[in-house]
């Protein structure tokens, strides 16, 4: 009989063992760790901030949590709970970093309600780099630094932290939603292909990349009017030279370049290797005043245009095709009866001319008319001598090189080497210039 209740003392503990044990089962169940957050992502990111994003993770009695530190290890970061978070819009900005940096993030879970920082019971998602986004160009550091006729050169202060640059460029004038693009390593960039003889406007987009996200800035910074290299200098001329003065002075013309800053111009004998002159000038036309250049002399003149880099260097484009040019001869011509009526007109040798041509007119500032060329210094010419009256006469040089013949420059029509003043007893008295 006792056994009998040994026996049934025995199950009932058995029994109660089992439910106790059960209980505790069920406690330890609930307190298991809570699953790790899958699909951690890098959503947007700002120069202070960066936004993440994640699968909802579904639970009772679990809350979010994140972290975040400047090494993959973790061996310091700052953490913060977000039950704020609903299971449906998983994602969270944490601010208070710097521009143009690498952190690491990740998001956990746990069942403890810290409301602060992370407990150590949080099961953490793997590891994921952020990026924020790195400062802006200064703008006054972005330099326009060479030229070609189709391209630009511009370079700028490197920004911590970038990896590349996107430089747009479009013609001045017009907006950026026409722009052409490329993206650098470096902090300088050469845009080709450009068009010729017009200005740019380049603006400057630094961002950081990983491969998996790019954190690119917002606001470019640009440079403005960035010209392409002028062309070849068109149209030159010169279209006055003193002939009255020993000391010369010339006017140079030539066509407009719409970028170029100035043009240089170069002076040579006609023959010489080394400039005499060289001088620059700001418009399209150039007066030169200077000794060297003499009364009886053929020189060889060129332009080119030029634009000037941000730091003043100035950088020279193509020369003009070289115009030969002297003054009219307008000193030292004589005029003198020879016989009957013919007038013989003589004047000084003009260094370099390969001939002279012979105009004559009854009136200073009257139609001149060609009546011969020479290629002497001396030109005998009909004109009738029995009445009153003038011949005035002019004497132009010219130099010819291949095909190409270069006239002296006539400087006014009241310019004219000698006249002179007949009677009807053809005595004449001459004058010269």
């Amino acid at each position: 009989m006792k056994a009998m209740i040994r026996n049934k003392f025995a199950h009932a503990f058995l029994a109660l063992a089992m439910v106790f044990g059960m209980m505790f089962m069920f406690e330890t169940d609930a307190s298991a760790a809570t699953p790790a957050p899958t699909g951690v992502k890098q959503i947007s990111a700002g120069e202070s901030s960066v936004e993440i994003g994640w699968d909802a993770v579904f639970g009772d009695n679990m809350w979010y949590y994140w972290r975040i530190s400047d090494n993959s290890a973790f061996t310091s970061f700052r953490s913060d709970e977000e039950n704020s978070i609903r299971s449906s819009d998983c994602k969270v900005n944490i601010y208070g970093l710097q521009a143009g940096k690498t952190y690491y993030v990740q998001v956990g879970t746990s069942a403890t309600h810290d409301y602060d920082a992370a407990p150590a019971d949080t099961t953490w998602s793997q590891v994921i780099e952020v990026l924020t986004v790195p400062d802006e160009v200064v703008s006054e550091s972005i330099l326009f630094t060479d030229a070609t006729e189709t391209s630009v050169s511009v370079a700028w202060t490197p920004v911590e932290g970038a990896t590349h640059y996107t430089v747009n460029y479009w013609r001045s004038g017009e907006n950026e939603d026409t722009c052409s693009s490329t993206v650098v390593t470096t902090a300088a960039a050469v845009l080709t292909g450009l068009a010729q003889n017009t200005e740019y406007t380049i603006s400057v987009y630094p961002y950081r990349t990983n491969g998996v996200f790019t954190a690119k800035q917002d606001w470019g910074r640009r440079i403005f009017n960035v010209p392409t290299l002028p062309t070849k200098v068109t149209g030159l001329d010169c279209t006055y030279f003193n002939p009255y003065t020993k000391k010369g002075n010339i006017t140079l013309d030539w066509d407009k370049n719409p970028v170029a800053d100035g043009y240089k111009y170069e002076i040579y004998k006609y023959n010489g290797k080394k400039p005499l002159i060289t001088g620059t000038y700001s418009s399209d036309w150039s007066s030169v005043d200077n000794s060297k250049l003499k009364t009886n002399q053929v020189y060889r003149v060129r332009v080119c245009g030029y634009v000037c880099t941000t730091d003043n260097q100035m950088k020279y484009g193509q020369w003009s095709d070289c115009d030969y040019i002297s003054r009219c001869v307008a000193t030292g011509t004589k005029l003198k009866k020879v016989s009957g009526n013919k007038i013989k007109a003589s004047w000084k040798k003009v260094q370099g001319a390969t001939g002279y041509n012979v105009y004559i007119a009854s009136k200073s500032d009257g139609k001149y008319k060609k009546v011969g060329s020479t290629k002497k210094t001396n030109y005998t010419f009909k004109r009738n001598m029995n009445k009153s009256g003038y011949v005035y006469v002019r004497i132009l040089p010219y130099y010819k090189k291949g095909k190409k013949t270069y006239p002296a420059t006539v400087n006014a029509k009241y310019q004219h080497s000698a006249y002179a003043h007949y009677y009807s007893s053809g005595r004449i008295y001459t004058y010269d210039y």
